[in-house]
């Protein structure tokens, strides 16, 4: 399944130069998701029966997992692997919202009801100009309104409950909404093209209006997004000079805080997605570091603080690099508690042969304890591998 790239999209923009253009498709399905009550944790993985992808849900009360939504294609011509897919909590903790991108211009959504006495309401649009790209972030969602990000156009506001569509304005440089980190408020992004940088500010989900409050510089480090915090009016950004990475924290336009980032095995590779501890005093993302005088990799955990303290590595696993931008096929999550860090290698899994079965899996790293305990929640691999890019 090909996505269209007549115009590239914000997220093909800033991850341009991390192999992301070929990959963009694939980054969909890589999401976990905690529940309001940070109790079971949504997560990529493999229908049993299929080997389709699926969504599973784990709970941390009883340690089980179960299959909530398997997507399987039927074109057996081509075997495709169905990986257009997104699953998130929505704020109620009662309802899971799916969503799977048809043949690229169309959408389904289904929010499937858990725990309560509902029927599962679907809505399908035919013609959503960019759909695959509005899988390509975490949903932005409040109360019962879903923002759908495009391509080529701003975002579109849908009802879950009475399915009335908003569409987004056309625009040359659209905007694409994001969840804030308060997990209240909605944020918003501008690529401003032809290198000038990202423009990030704030969104209205009543009026749909972006309210500009500044940019980033033209330095961000290719395969990460800036991280933008109303509350506090921080913006942080991984940047690169040369070969050297560095994070910088910026207020009204000035730095407030600028460290460099090393690995001592090796290069180090941070993930698209930041989050930030809820003490606003520590910086999170998923890592990869080249081993020195091996073909190995670590992958894992970073936990950059925002003073001198040393950065703290918390290794998942290892395995070979194969040089396609892994990170951006495993989008981590923090608890609304903050205190667990979550990652799932499934699709990670399929595009890296270096790693074993038991590499495929839930993580969850308990960050309220010194050691940083993880839990690791086993993902059935299908019979057959598949790359997903060759």
């Amino acid at each position: 399944m090909n996505m269209p790239m007549k115009n590239k999209s914000l997220l093909n923009s800033i991850l341009a130069g991390a192999g992301a253009v070929s990959l963009l498709i694939y980054v969909l399905a890589c999401a976990t998701s905690f529940s309001p009550d940070d109790r079971q944790v949504l997560y990529p993985s493999f229908d049993p029966q299929s080997g389709g992808t699926a969504v599973a849900c784990y709970d941390r009360q009883t340690g089980r997992s179960e299959i909530v939504f398997a997507a399987n294609t039927a074109d057996s011509a081509t075997n495709r692997q169905p990986v257009l897919l997104r699953a998130e909590w929505l704020p109620d903790g009662k309802h899971v919202l799916t969503a799977d991108a048809v043949n690229d211009d169309g959408l389904e959504l289904l929010v499937l009801p858990r725990d309560v006495n509902e029927p599962v309401r679907r809505f399908s649009l035919p013609k959503a100009d960019g759909a695959a790209e509005s899988l390509e972030f975490p949903f932005a969602i409040v109360g019962s309104q879903l923002f759908l990000n495009g391509n080529g156009h701003n975002p579109a506001r849908l009802d879950l409950v009475t399915g009335e569509l908003t569409p987004g304005e056309k625009a040359t440089n659209e905007m694409f909404v994001l969840p804030a980190p308060d997990g209240k408020s909605l944020v918003a992004l501008r690529d401003l093209k032809d290198d000038r940088g990202t423009e990030f500010g704030t969104f209205d989900p009543q009026t749909m209006e972006f309210k500009s409050l500044g940019r980033t510089g033209t330095n961000t480090a290719d395969g990460t997004l800036p991280l933008f915090n109303p509350v506090d009016g921080r913006v942080m950004t991984i940047c690169k000079t040369g070969e050297q990475l560095q994070l910088q924290v910026t207020k009204n336009g000035k730095t407030e805080f600028a460290r460099a980032l090393e690995h001592r095995g090796g290069k180090l590779e941070i993930g698209p997605f930041l989050a930030i501890a809820r003490d606003g005093q520590t910086l999170l993302a998923a890592y990869c570091a080249e081993l020195a005088a091996t073909t190995n990799a670590e992958y894992g955990l970073l936990e950059i603080p925002l003073h001198s303290e040393p950065l703290r590595f918390t290794r998942l696993l290892t395995a070979g690099r194969n040089g396609d931008s892994d990170l951006i096929l495993a989008q981590p999550s923090l608890s609304h508690d903050g205190k667990t860090w979550a990652v799932a290698t499934a699709f990670l899994y399929l595009q890296n042969e270096s790693l074993a079965p038991e590499d495929c899996a839930l993580f969850l790293v308990d960050l309220s304890t010194p050691n940083r305990p993880v839990t690791k929640v086993p993902i059935h691999v299908p019979a057959e591998r598949k790359r997903l890019v060759k």
